[in-house]
């Protein structure tokens, strides 16, 4: 089972999200393409400069990264918080 609120998944689903397969994602961030699929394993983590790196690419706050925290509304539908969304039941 996938821990979703793991770096890992939370960067990977940003990366698919985003359309780039694990090589582009790597040239973007000067990194090796091993070195992205440990991430994304949650193996290891980036150190201050790639995950600076990444931050920008992405766009994302650093608590993104790094916090479970509760969906908002806009992100619901995308990004690394559409797979945990369970609308609520009809009654």
């Amino acid at each position: 089972m996938v821990d979703k609120s793991s770096f890992g998944y939370k960067l990977r689903c940003l990366r698919k999200f985003r359309g780039y397969t694990q090589a582009e994602l790597a040239d973007m961030l000067a990194i090796s393409t091993t070195t992205l699929a440990r991430y994304e394993k949650n193996e290891t983590v980036p150190d201050c400069e790639v995950f600076t790196r990444m931050i920008k690419e992405f766009n994302r706050s650093p608590q993104d990264f790094l916090f479970e925290r509760k969906p908002e509304l806009k992100d619901i539908y995308k990004g690394p918080f559409k797979d945990s969304y369970i609308p609520p039941k009809e009654e």
